[in-house]
């Protein structure tokens, strides 16, 4: 009888911390809108593509925190014109912005996940970068 009450203790036990965990993935963090090109632009993890067409300076910017990925593009030699904005994951488009289409999105607080602000803020709370 006791071994079967260890067993019911242990299995709760592995419950609460599951149940725990998938409340933390699904909770999320609202960041203002500027703030994420630059948390985007100075992760340490960041791939940078620049283009130039036309006389016109384009910026892509991909960070891909599995299983997460964000893409930033830009236009001006230094980022003037915030052109897309997109974060997702394996499942599904979490954010998106796009400056064509008509919207006060740059007005709103982006809500990601919590796991994905813990990676994003890392680097600036870790002193890594200056």
């Amino acid at each position: 009888m006791n071994e079967f009450i260890e067993r019911i203790k242990t299995f709760s036990k592995h419950l609460t911390h599951d149940f725990e965990e998938m409340i933390h993935d699904h909770s999320s963090e609202k960041i203002p809108f500027t703030y994420m090109p630059a948390l985007i632009k100075r992760h340490d993890k960041t791939k940078h593509t620049c283009q130039k067409l036309l006389e016109n300076v384009f910026h892509t910017y991909e960070l891909d925190l599995f299983p997460y990925f964000l893409q930033l593009e830009t236009k001006g030699d230094r980022d003037e014109f915030i052109l897309q904005l997109t974060i997702s994951s394996q499942e599904k488009t979490i954010y998106s912005y796009r400056s064509y289409e008509e919207s006060a999105a740059k007005q709103k607080p982006v809500s990601i996940p919590a796991p994905l602000w813990e990676e994003l803020k890392a680097p600036f709370t870790s002193g890594a970068v200056h």
